[in-house]
């Protein structure tokens, strides 16, 4: 057997690559709907939806997803909870109507009061600083307290024409009090003191007369995703990333990502068609099963999760290797008879590859395989280009077979 003798091509690039990290937790029962999750720490979270009797629920982990255990039920039929909020495992809020809830100890039990309708608009989404201090978004404004929900206050904002804004979506980073809020589908504004105040940032201006837009949701680092309308041509979808403080449409990036959140700083995960994807690259992290959607993302620390219809799904970055690599000697490829090659490495935890022709078509993929004395069967020969996905690295090889 020979080496190969065309030489490597290593490209380390920032991007990071999930390696289909995503995989699906636990399966709520039969007819449970789920629509948001909140976790205060990497084992212990919340999702509510829709239980068997159509009645909302929320149900409680301890143990990062394995296990869950239902803590709240109304009697009301066919309301969804609008709104999920907990600081810790005992302290949490929940909305639903005009109904606010909230529980003092894991959801042994719940108090609750009501807010008039005419007077505070539809309840929306809430957010807690701290046991006191929270926000509420309705379709009149925003509601604060600072005495944990007991009584809260209405204020408003208003444009140079008098027009009412209004948030259909926030994300603030409790350690920090700094995040960001769409308003009016199309503006992006930014607080500094956990929602109190908000400023102007960003106005997604649209590219022609005959389209409408929209932004749909937004995460405190940095990302917005939305959607343009072409009347009876269809959609497409739109997404911002925001870079030395500037919001920056990202080009040629159209899918219509209907939920979406960061990961960390470089790494944004969205949902479009029963996928969910990296939003910057556009590659394909996760096939939902069962024609699964993603309603909601919520990440913490080094693990992540998602919730579907019925299913919770889990992302854990620790899988990937600490270890550090030199990938020009960690990775042989090797000529062996009938047009194969033959890896050998010292990275045994899996990696995905792809493999394209000289004109860049792509010939074979795979995930989540061990490489070490992998062997490739090609069916002519030429030169061949591989990537291979491996803790946050791509590398590229050129091999030529003969």
């Amino acid at each position: 057997m020979n080496k190969i003798y065309l030489s490597y091509l290593l490209l380390f690039t920032n991007l990071l690559f999930s390696q289909n990290t995503w995989k699906s937790k636990y399966l709520f029962q039969d007819n449970f709907s789920n629509n948001d999750l909140v976790f205060v720490t990497t084992e212990k979270g919340f999702v509510s939806g829709f239980g068997n009797d159509g009645k909302a629920s929320i149900y409680y982990t301890s143990d990062g997803g394995v296990n869950w255990s239902e803590i709240f039920k109304t009697n009301n039929v066919s309301f969804q909870l609008s709104g999920l909020y907990f600081i810790d495992e005992n302290i949490g809020w929940a909305v639903q109507g005009q109904k606010i809830y909230k529980t003092i100890n894991n959801g042994s039990s719940w108090s609750n009061i009501s807010l008039n309708n005419s007077q505070n608009g539809t309840l929306r989404k809430i957010f807690f600083k701290d046991q006191n201090n929270g926000i509420l978004t309705t379709t009149l404004g925003i509601l604060t307290t600072n005495d944990g929900g007991n009584n809260w206050t209405l204020n408003q904002m208003f444009d140079i024409n008098n027009n009412i804004l209004i948030l259909s979506d926030f994300s603030i980073d409790k350690s920090t009090g700094n995040g960001f809020a769409i308003v009016n589908d199309k503006y992006i504004y930014e607080t500094t003191n956990y929602g109190v105040n908000w400023i102007q940032k960003f106005t997604m201006q649209p590219t022609n007369s005959s389209q409408t837009h929209k932004l749909n949701r937004i995460d405190y680092r940095g990302l917005a995703v939305g959607e343009y309308y072409y009347g009876s041509l269809g959609y497409d979808g739109t997404s911002f990333l925001k870079t030395n403080n500037v919001w920056t449409k990202l080009t040629n990036n159209f899918i219509r990502f209907a939920t979406a959140s960061s990961f960390s700083d470089n790494l944004f995960f969205g949902y479009s068609e029963n996928k969910i994807y990296d939003v910057v690259t556009k590659n394909i992290s996760y096939n939902l099963p069962n024609n699964d959607y993603i309603s909601k993302f919520f990440f913490i620390n080094n693990m992540g999760y998602a919730i579907g219809n019925k299913s919770l799904y889990k992302y854990d970055s620790s899988v990937l290797s600490n270890n550090s690599f030199n990938y020009d000697k960690d990775i042989n490829a090797i000529n062996i008879e009938n047009k194969s090659i033959l890896f050998k490495t010292s990275i045994l935890d899996p990696i995905s590859y792809s493999v394209y022709d000289i004109s860049g078509k792509l010939i074979l993929k795979e995930e989540n395989i061990i490489l070490e004395n992998k062997i490739l069967i090609f069916k002519n020969t030429g030169i061949y280009i591989v990537k291979i996905f491996h803790n946050r690295e791509i590398i590229t090889k050129k091999l030529l077979i003969n």
